[in-house]
């Protein structure tokens, strides 16, 4: 998933301008009233919608102002069914699927490191054992 980082705020025509480098409903411009002075202020709003142009990195003016990252631990999926068993009873049901694969597998590795540190204390009991003769 886009990530939009504003490093600093963006105001008045430049807001406008920020805006215009994405696509629509990623970046609204806010009317912010501070010290009753009215201002144009961006916003990003919704990065999901961004196509990841980079467009606004080949504006000078935006630099260092911005910074375009992605999510990468961020997944969406749809799950869809005929209408047999509801979307929902199959996610739940193949969460608790990978689960038990999880702790099967779990416990395989744990089967696995205590033959391992078997083997490797009894060798060094036999090294041992080589050495006091």
């Amino acid at each position: 998933m886009p990530d939009i980082i504003l490093k600093e705020e963006i105001t008045g025509d430049l807001a406008d301008k920020f805006a215009s480098c994405f696509a629509p409903g990623v970046v609204e411009v806010e009317n912010k009233t501070v010290d009753g002075e009215s201002k144009k202020v961006a916003k990003v709003v919704n990065p999901r919608l961004d196509t990841v142009s980079r467009e606004v990195l080949r504006h000078k003016e935006f630099e260092d102002k911005v910074q375009l990252t992605r999510i990468r631990d961020h997944f969406i999926f749809r799950v869809e069914s005929t209408g047999i068993l509801e979307s929902e009873k199959i996610v739940f049901d193949s969460l608790q699927i990978l689960s038990s694969k999880c702790t099967m597998l779990l416990k395989a590795l744990d089967i696995k490191l205590k033959e391992k540190e078997e083997t490797e204390t009894s060798q060094n009991n036999e090294n041992a054992m080589e050495l006091d003769t």
